[in-house]
């Protein structure tokens, strides 16, 4: 994946693997377990996670020279390992080191694939035909069927519809995506991936069930 930003040493820091030993002896741990640095100079940062192979690059819109981005990610990483808020613990960072972690094992059942994590993933990295709306109200709830992974919900932006059209489509469309109307006016949508499926629910899901009954009817006399 590659995010072009002007703050790529930033995203970097937060992403990065850091671990925090409370006095009481528990471990905290944030970012991502596995996830390294592979390259960093003018360009940006390229990160590599050990256990998929999985590349990020953050390519910085700035013009900064190599050694200005690797100072610029050592601050960043310094800062977040030395808030106000954890100062007083002793943090550590693992985000050079070339194998996992003690703490990163530990924590690699968090960060496991489970039922619709590629479904997911790819609606993550094709939010905006969501979040373009302003007030969009989106919210993750319960399924309401045993084999899906969540049931998105929404009040403002694209019908369920179009959200279905646009995550099947060409340009922007999940590789092997399968979009399943709702089959009455209470039942959410349906987007397949393989066995993966998502709950798509919003406003008027049923109206538009209505009109393409209606279309269907209105075909068949004809």
């Amino acid at each position: 994946m590659i995010i072009c930003t002007n703050a790529a040493a930033k995203i970097a820091s937060l992403l990065l693997p850091v671990c925090w030993t409370h006095p009481d002896g528990d471990i905290e741990f944030s970012g991502i377990p596995g996830l390294r640095v592979e390259k960093c100079d003018e360009r940006g940062i390229v990160m590599k996670h050990l256990s998929t192979g999985g590349i990020l690059e953050l390519c910085e819109s700035r013009r900064l020279d190599k050694w200005s981005s690797r100072f610029g990610l050592n601050r960043e990483v310094e800062h977040h390992l030395h808030g106000n808020v954890r100062r007083k613990f002793c943090a550590a960072s693992t985000y050079r080191d070339e194998g996992l972690t003690e703490h990163e094992e530990a924590m690699a059942d968090y960060w496991a694939d489970r039922p619709g994590t590629f479904l997911l993933s790819a609606l993550m990295a094709r939010n905006l035909i969501f979040w373009r709306h302003n007030n969009h109200k989106m919210t993750v709830r319960t399924p309401r069927r045993n084999r899906s992974a969540v049931r998105l919900t929404w009040l403002n932006g694209y019908s369920v519809d179009k959200i279905g059209d646009l995550l099947t489509s060409p340009a922007i469309g999940i590789r092997g995506a399968v979009f399943e109307p709702g089959r009455s006016d209470f039942l959410p949508a349906l987007l397949r991936v393989d066995d993966d499926q998502v709950e798509l629910d919003a406003p008027f899901a049923g109206h538009l069930t209505r009109l393409r009954r209606r279309d269907r009817e209105i075909k068949g006399k004809s």
